[in-house]
């Protein structure tokens, strides 16, 4: 259970609330730090699996066998990732903009 739901339910949490963050220092600051962050948040994971994908077939037998045992999300992993981090995401920006903190 655990590493089933409440992990990929954290991680989704925290990577909702990280990418909220990232956009708000984008829309509300007028520096660009706000911009570098979400683009280095997007673009390490594109470039992960870029290598996740390509790599595999290409690679030696040892390097192909590592890569096979690596995390692979399957679908509700996936989802209970998005659902956490919508639930984080949406429960926060509520809460701060509705004048009670």
């Amino acid at each position: 259970m655990i590493r089933k739901i409440l992990l990929p339910a954290f991680m989704g949490a925290a990577m909702g609330l990280m990418m909220l963050w990232m956009l708000h220092m984008q829309l509300l600051e007028s520096s660009a730090l706000g911009l570098g962050a979400l683009a280095a948040f997007v673009g390490v994971h594109i470039v992960v699996i870029a290598i996740i994908a390509i790599l595999p077939p290409i690679a030696s037998p040892r390097l192909r066998h590592f890569l096979m045992r690596l995390h692979r999300p399957n679908v509700r992993h996936m989802a209970v990732m998005l659902a956490s981090a919508t639930l984080a995401i949406g429960s926060t920006h509520i809460l701060l903009h509705s004048g009670v903190f």
